[in-house]
């Protein structure tokens, strides 16, 4: 089963800034704070080293003590952003067996604006009302 959450935000900086801010390694932690029960970052690093590109992957660690790492699928800077989350920890794992991230950034005479589209895959369907209330639970889409 596939839960599905969206975000949209309006920040006054370019495409490419917004990008840039939302995939920095050393900064990563003052844009990706705590929610509820969703823990906060605290830092990230490419795992195996170099530099953040498509094709790479990223580990993030969170402020409960735990890592997920990412696995970048489209790195646009000011355009677009694409990842899989694999390798999530306990207690998340349980409910969520990955999840996949859409970053879109259009460019707006105020700034940018970045829609945000998340898909969890769910362990199981037995997972739905524990994984609900963290996922915010806007819609289903069915699975594939």
């Amino acid at each position: 089963m596939i839960v599905a959450t969206q975000a949209e935000a309006d920040i006054r900086a370019t495409p490419v800034r917004v990008c840039d801010v939302s995939n920095d390694l050393e900064h990563i932690a003052d844009a990706f704070v705590a929610y509820g029960p969703i823990p906060g970052t605290v830092s990230a690093e490419v795992i195996g080293g170099g530099k953040l590109a498509q094709g790479t992957s990223r580990r993030v660690y969170t402020s409960d003590g735990q890592h997920v790492d990412e696995e970048m699928l489209v790195l646009e800077p000011g355009a677009a952003v694409a990842y899989k989350l694999t390798g999530i920890s306990p207690p998340f794992s349980l409910l969520v067996r990955h999840a996949r991230a859409d970053w879109k950034f259009t460019a707006t005479p105020e700034g940018t604006h970045v829609h945000w589209n998340y898909a969890f895959t769910l362990t199981s369907p037995l997972a739905w009302p524990l994984a609900a209330p963290l996922l915010h639970l806007p819609h289903i889409i069915p699975p594939r």
